[in-house]
C-alpha cells in the first residue's frame, strides 16, 4: 500500500502446487523413496518447505481477498482460472521438477537403487497424464485485482 501511487493497481496471482495432481503425484513418489536419513542440509530444507506449505495452503483465495481489503485497497475483485498445461512428454514435467534445488539434493542423497525406483514409479505414475502423445493437466489460480483509494 505504502509505495503505490493513489489510484494505482495492484494485481497478482497465487496457485496451491500442492492442488495440482501431476505435482501431488510426484510429491507421494518422492516421499516414498526419499532417505529416512537426511544429511543435516536436506533435513532443514525439507523443514523449511513444510512450514512454507503449511502457511501457503493455509492462505485461501478468499483469506488473501480479505487480507488486502483489511489493507485498506478498495475495489477487490477475485478472478479464479483453469490453466491446461501442455507439455511434449512427461520427462519435460519430470526435468522441470528435478531441477530444483531441493529435488537434486533428494536425488542425490537416494541410494542408486533407491532412485532407479523412484523413477521408474514417477514415470509409471505420470503415464496418467498422457493425453494424445502429450502430457497434460490442469492448474487452477487466482488472480486478484484492487485499488489504492486517491
Amino acid at each position: 500500500m505504502r509505495v503505490l501511487r493513489p489510484g494505482g493497481h495492484l494485481v497478482f496471482n497465487d496457485w496451491h502446487l500442492v492442488d495440482v495432481k501431476a505435482h501431488q503425484v510426484f510429491g507421494e513418489v518422492l516421499e516414498k523413496h526419499r532417505t529416512r536419513n537426511p544429511s543435516p542440509a536436506l533435513a532443514r530444507e525439507r523443514s523449511a518447505l513444510a512450514t512454507m506449505e503449511h502457511f501457503h495452503h493455509s492462505l485461501s483465495c478468499g483469506t488473501q481477498r480479505k487480507l488486502v481489503s483489511d489493507a485498506g485497497f478498495a475495489d477487490v475483485s477475485l478472478v479464479n482460472r483453469r490453466r491446461r498445461i501442455r507439455l511434449r512428454t512427461h520427462r519435460e514435467f519430470m526435468r522441470m521438477r528435478l531441477t530444483r534445488l531441493t529435488a537434486k539434493r533428494e536425488m542425490s542423497e537416494m541410494p542408486n537403487d533407491q532412485r532407479k525406483r523412484f523413477m521408474r514409479e514417477l514415470t509409471q505414475r505420470l503415464q496418467a497424464f498422457v493425453v494424445r502423445n502429450r502430457f497434460v493437466f490442469d492448474w487452477e489460480l487466482f488472480y486478484i485485482s484492487a485499488k489504492k483509494p486517491r
